[in-house]
């Protein structure tokens, strides 16, 4: 298992969870950009890929490079056919920046954030990611429905 962020913050914070939880030899934490991760490889193993990007109260200046780089990871390092995502968001503006089509949406509220998880099975590119407009409103559509799914959802 390996985990990467741009911030050495969150880094620090994930260390020493693992370390109380005495995970901390089953995985390996990395600071910087993913995309210049050494050794990706596509061994022919499925990939899960998790990501919390700058969302609600936490989006900052850089959000638009933030969602982008998560995008290019997951269209150029990820196998696909191989790779299930799943993208935690509060705000459906962020999100658009992904311009994929999802899978499966499940409302999630912290504080008094609304949230999506946000499910992408990637498969072969050209299928799988969409004109912005259209992926826009998709997404939009997501957040528009988030209170009338809430209970369902939680019940």
């Amino acid at each position: 298992i390996a985990g990467n962020d741009a911030h050495g913050g969150s880094l620090s914070l994930a260390a020493h969870a693992l370390k109380r939880s005495g995970l901390n030899d089953l995985v390996t934490l990395r600071e910087g950009d993913c995309l210049e991760w050494p050794g990706l490889q596509h061994t022919g193993v499925p990939w899960l890929v998790v990501s919390n990007p700058p969302w609600g109260v936490r989006l900052s200046s850089d959000m638009h490079e933030s969602w982008e780089a998560l995008r290019s990871f997951l269209r150029k390092a990820c196998p696909g056919g191989k790779t299930e995502a799943w993208i935690l968001s509060g705000s459906p503006e962020a999100t658009k920046h992904l311009g994929l089509r999802r899978s499966q949406s499940l409302p999630l509220q912290t504080g008094q954030q609304d949230l999506r998880w946000l499910q992408y099975i990637m498969n072969n590119p050209n299928e799988q990611f969409l004109d912005s407009q259209i992926g826009s409103a998709k997404v939009a559509e997501d957040f528009v429905n988030i209170k009338s799914t809430e209970n369902e959802w939680l019940s």
